[in-house]
């Protein structure tokens, strides 16, 4: 966890910060003391879930992709890249995005048991680096 947050809260300028996206299923499996994750302006997708009890500035609830892009843009003044943090279905809207232009992957050579995963995709569309 402590690469993802270096990664997810590194930024240029200091006086931006960068925005993490996730969608309700992923925001529910943080653990509320960890909410909303420190240092990044938090993006939560959802249909389900309307600007509530956990709302304060660092959180922007969405009803859908398009929409969640649209405010980062309105805090562009503060937001310097957009992390699509999770889950299935925001991958998948992400990975179909004219705005995606990096992914940072990871494989992880050992089976689990799951019952989800990383939406399919042309990795050949994406130039490797190390």
């Amino acid at each position: 966890m402590k690469h993802f947050a270096r990664m997810t809260k590194r930024v240029h300028s200091p006086d931006k910060q960068n925005m993490v996206l996730m969608g309700r299923k992923t925001w529910e499996s943080i653990p509320h003391k960890f909410r909303p994750l420190p240092g990044r302006l938090n993006g939560v997708l959802s249909s389900q879930i309307k600007q509530q009890q956990d709302s304060c500035d660092k959180i922007i609830f969405c009803q859908n992709f398009e929409d969640a892009l649209k405010a980062a843009n309105n805090q562009s003044s503060e937001v310097e890249t957009v992390w699509i943090i999770g889950g299935h279905s925001l991958y998948k809207m992400a990975l179909q995005s004219e705005h995606l232009h990096r992914i940072y992957l990871t494989k992880i050579l050992k089976e689990f048991e799951c019952d989800v995963f990383f939406p399919t995709f042309d990795i050949n569309q994406f130039k490797l680096v190390e």
